[in-house]
This record gives C-alpha cells, structure tokens and sequence, in this order.
C-alpha cells in the first residue's frame, strides 16, 4: 500500500494546520508539500491527522491524491480505506472472525 498526496502552498486559513498535521508523519517533504504513507499501520494510527490533511487539501487547486500508482479524484478511495480501517479496528476489538467486517460463513 502507498499513499501519495501533494498540495501545493495555499491562502487557506487551513494551511498552517495541515502542515502541522503533515509533520506528524514519516514521510512528508515539506518543500514540495509532498506526504507518503507506505504502511496501513502508520495510517490507521494517524487517521485522524489524514482525515483532517485530506479533507482539507482536497479542495485546494493542484491537490494530486494517488493510492499505488492511481490517481482519484473523486472521494471513492479515502472512504474505501475508512472501510478497511474500521473492519481492521473491529477484528483488532474482538479478535473474532465472526465479529467483524459482516462475515458469515
């Protein structure tokens, strides 16, 4: 798994708060505002800081949002990692197979 998100410098009353919230990640280049996530841990223990970088980047002008190799513009793949990370927060609560992410055998 490889996140990408670039942004470019913005008037933002924002920005100051998404760089902060960049910083706390391993690989962010804040020269080139450039933040990559390698790991589904690292996501899924700072999701609260990529949900709030995202969502305001998002609507900035030049915001380029890429999950292994493929760019999205629209909001599919952010919610489908909120997916994954809930069903992985549920089998991590319950450490039973049929307790999570709707499982039936």
């Amino acid at each position: 798994m490889n996140i990408e998100l670039t942004f470019q410098k913005s008037r933002s009353k924002d920005f100051s708060n998404v760089l902060k919230q960049c910083r706390i990640f391993d690989l962010f280049t804040e020269k080139e505002y450039r933040l990559e996530i390698a790991s589904f841990e690292e996501l899924f223990q700072k999701w609260n800081e990529f949900n709030i970088i995202y969502h305001h980047t998002k609507k900035w002008a030049g915001t380029v949002f890429v999950l292994d190799g493929k760019q999205d513009k629209t909001n599919d793949t952010f919610y489908r990692l909120q997916e994954v990370k809930e069903c992985y927060k549920q089998y991590r609560e319950f450490n039973a197979r049929e307790l999570f992410c709707d499982h039936a055998d």
